[in-house]
């Protein structure tokens, strides 16, 4: 449970930059409001109160974070940043929760853990730099392609967003299947028969995979309708530019792929899926 808390702190920023972007009328965005505030060295400092419904395994977590209220604080200085999160105030802080940047190194902390252990953040976290970077001529942010995502309506997102999603859902049923390992009956807390499914994955074939995915938004009809609604012309150029799949290729290649994921999937005797894991190393 402390580990969904930590989770739901970081969810609550930023879906907190969703709602006050939505009410903003300005000729930029609240992304880039920040950036500039933070590039000037003012910082951020600011509030939300977070509400949550619905069944799904996140809604259910964020639902423990229902009308509290979390603080956000950034400060950057050159090129190190820091940004926590807490419940209360500056003087009675619970919960805190900090990312760290120093020497191009991110390091994580958290109250929420038993350990007060300072965590120094693996080489994939280097990813995130490549997509939202922290100095000038890097790539387009992708923190305002995200908020365009959280922003949409009900009516854009069932236009755009849901036909996109199915078909990637389709091509990753299709992908998963190659994987199928074992299987395992068992009984579901309703005490009806269900199956566990597991599949096994090496990392390898995941990288290959989301470019091959990239690609294949890029080309298809449904997945260019939701990269034009999302992504600026400058953005599209870079993110989904046929001709630069290299960059991910680059991107992936530099991470840790020696190493399998399981994914297992119970499901009910209708082939309903019910729960879902994932387990790495």
């Amino acid at each position: 449970m402390k580990l969904r808390k930590i989770v739901c702190l970081i969810l609550a920023a930023v879906m907190s930059l969703c709602c006050l972007g939505a009410s903003a009328d300005v000729d930029y965005t609240l992304a880039e409001k920040i950036q500039n505030q933070m590039k000037a060295g003012s910082g951020l400092s600011g509030s939300l109160v977070l509400t949550a419904d619905g069944t799904s395994p996140i809604a259910v977590a964020l639902q423990g974070l229902t009308n509290a209220e979390v603080q956000v604080r950034a400060l950057r200085s050159n090129l190190d940043q820091h940004i926590a999160l807490f419940l209360g105030n500056d003087d009675q802080r619970s919960g805190l929760t900090e990312l760290l940047k120093q020497d191009d190194v991110w390091y994580f902390r958290s109250d929420l853990r038993p350990e007060a252990t300072v965590w120094q953040l693996p080489d994939a976290f280097q990813l995130g730099n490549a997509l939202h970077p922290a100095v000038e001529g890097g790539n387009p942010s992708f923190l305002p392609a995200l908020i365009r995502v959280l922003q949409m309506t009900d009516s854009r997102r069932s236009a755009t967003l849901d036909p996109a999603l199915e078909k990637l859902t389709g091509w990753l049923e299709v992908w998963l299947a190659d994987f199928a390992g074992v299987s395992q009956v068992k009984k579901l807390d309703n005490g009806t028969s269900g199956v566990d499914l597991m599949y096994n994955i090496p990392m390898r074939e995941i990288h290959q995979e989301i470019v091959a995915l990239i690609q294949a938004m890029v080309q298809d009809p449904d997945g260019q309708a939701l990269l034009n609604a999302i992504f600026t012309g400058d953005e599209l150029a870079v993110y989904a530019n046929p001709y630069l799949d290299y960059y991910y290729l680059d991107a992936l290649a530099s991470l840790d792929n020696d190493y399998d994921v399981v994914y297992t999937r119970t499901m009910t005797t209708l082939g309903q899926t019910v729960a879902s894991s994932l387990e790495m190393p």
